[in-house]
């Protein structure tokens, strides 16, 4: 968990050199806002603009909250510090958001009153609606900080049972918003701050231990994913030429052909697939260079069908390297070679480990034509590096499904070996499917018609029950719905549900139950 000190660096970052405009809501007495104020000042930042909001009316809150006449007086002295009175967080309009704010500060949120956590989640969810209108994008950021357990996430360090918490990731994730970074609130870095406002009245909040969530939009809706179709299949071959792989016969350049059921001018250069790729053609080329016996075809291809899980053996080998060898009866050195140099480039502990993980396999010896005029054909062997695996050990990828995101979040400089986590403590929601069926149905089969609608949004699929009754056969299975990128609330998780129900009874005609 970030210190906050390095959350005020970026709260204060300009984003791309342009003015940023901060707004704070709910902001009681002001205390925070006006500290706030005095630190823009004291580094004479005249690309900031701050507006501060609360609820009451200005009489109110001088007279319920102490120190609150000095705190506007102070705002009012500076010209970038707007204050406003009367200003309900859950229905925010243009008079605050112009122009759009590039954060959104909402400290220590309360219903009101004595209230439960019910009443409290119902808050939080108005104002993320609210707010993720008004966010500018996509670099928008909305800050929320609760007292210690009451989020719900891993950041707490006295967590609630979840269901007396305020579910804040969940609640967040109705307004296509997800998780970002959090950080410990430490109040002393704000001179003057005294919260205030606690039940609506002039005692403060325990601000010990309290957290900061930060939110960003997700950068599509669960509904833009859904349109489309997730099923793994081959695309369209696209050649390119690469200058530096010598084929053995003649050839000055070879073909790198590549295939994915992505639409190859949607993967980003900077996608983390793209900097394996590179690595490995890196890698090839010293081997091409020493031996002159290897060519490449940049293969994105499926050459099995996979079950769901965040282990990479469970992903769907949808990207690779295949290189061919036009003389066989060497392969084994040639492969070993590239393993060998493989190995150093991505600093592993040993060939035994990425051999298990990485799998380079021969696939078959056949004949292809190659690029030169005065031979026709070569005998060739071929064997591929399946780029997904490679990317889980560079980059120390707890869950592979990530790698099948198009978030610009996902992207890497090419000296970069760590990759930031889109989203922090994605809700996981388990629901069921069960159903009668007169014939088995395969668990592969069952999973490539679930993965064509659900993606990557699936994050397991297990049969949790089998049984005959008359003659039929009834299964059930567990699915669990989470993503890494985009945010699936419960309530869209059920409505997912719902959609691979319909599926499975259309395409294999099954009787729900």
């Amino acid at each position: 968990m970030l210190a906050l000190n390095t959350f005020m660096d970026r709260l204060l970052r300009s984003i791309d050199g342009r003015a940023i405009h901060i707004l704070v809501v709910g902001d009681g007495n002001l205390s925070f806002s006006a500290s706030l104020a005095r630190q823009i000042a004291a580094d004479r930042r005249t690309d900031v603009i701050l507006t501060c909001t609360t609820l009451e009316p200005r009489g109110i809150v001088e007279t319920r909250y102490s120190a609150s006449t000095e705190n506007i007086e102070t705002l009012e002295s500076y010209t970038f510090a707007r204050p406003f009175f009367e200003i309900d967080a859950t229905r925010l309009s243009s008079k605050v958001t112009t122009p759009p704010p590039n954060r959104i500060i909402f400290n220590f949120p309360h219903y009101g009153g004595k209230s439960s956590v019910t009443k409290n989640r119902r808050l939080l969810e108005s104002f993320f609606t609210s707010a993720s209108q008004h966010i500018s994008t996509p670099n928008g950021e909305i800050w929320v900080t609760l007292c210690n357990g009451q989020g719900g996430t891993p950041a707490d360090k006295n967590q609630r049972e979840w269901h007396n918490s305020w579910q804040i990731v969940d609640v967040a994730a109705k307004a296509g918003l997800i998780l970002n970074r959090v950080g410990e609130f430490v109040a002393d870095d704000y001179p003057g701050y005294v919260s205030k406002g606690y039940r609506s009245g002039n005692n403060g909040f325990i601000t010990r231990a309290a957290v900061t969530h930060v939110f960003t939009k997700a950068h599509q809706t669960v509904d833009e994913y859904l349109e489309k179709d997730h099923s793994i299949r081959i695309g369209d071959w696209c050649d390119e030429t690469i200058d530096t792989l010598a084929f053995c016969l003649d050839s000055t350049f070879v073909r790198t052909r590549f295939v994915s059921h992505w639409d190859p001018n949607e993967i980003h250069p900077r996608h983390p697939l793209r900097h394996v790729r590179d690595l490995v053609l890196r890698c090839a080329e010293r081997v091409a260079q020493s031996r002159g016996v290897l060519t490449s075809w940049m293969g994105v291809s499926v050459d099995r069908d996979c079950l769901f899980g965040e282990n990479v053996d469970n992903l769907p080998r949808i990207h690779q390297l295949q290189f061919v060898l036009s003389k066989p009866l060497i392969i084994n050195e040639d492969k070993n070679m590239l393993e060998d140099i493989l190995v150093r480039e991505v600093g592993l502990k040993g060939v035994s480990e990425w051999e298990k993980d990485v799998e380079i396999i021969v696939l078959r010896q056949n004949s292809v034509p190659v690029a030169s005029v005065s031979i026709s054909y070569c005998e060739v062997v071929k064997f591929s590096v399946y780029l997904e695996a490679v990317a889980v050990q560079l980059y120390g990828i707890s869950d592979a499904r990530i790698l099948l995101s198009k978030s610009p979040r996902l992207l890497v400089l090419p000296d970069q070996l760590a990759l930031t986590a889109i989203s922090l403590f994605p809700c996981l929601h388990r629901h069921d499917i069960s159903f009668w069926t007169d014939k088995p149905i395969g668990e592969l089969e069952l999973c490539a018609a679930l993965r064509s609608v659900g993606g990557s949004v699936i994050r397991s699929v297990t049969l949790y029950n089998a049984f005959i009754k008359s003659g039929r056969l009834s299964l059930c299975y567990i699915i669990i719905y989470q993503s890494l990128d985009l945010a699936v609330s419960a309530e869209k998780a059920r409505e997912i549900n719902f959609m691979l129900r319909r599926t499975i009874s259309s395409k294999f005609n099954v009787e729900l139950r």
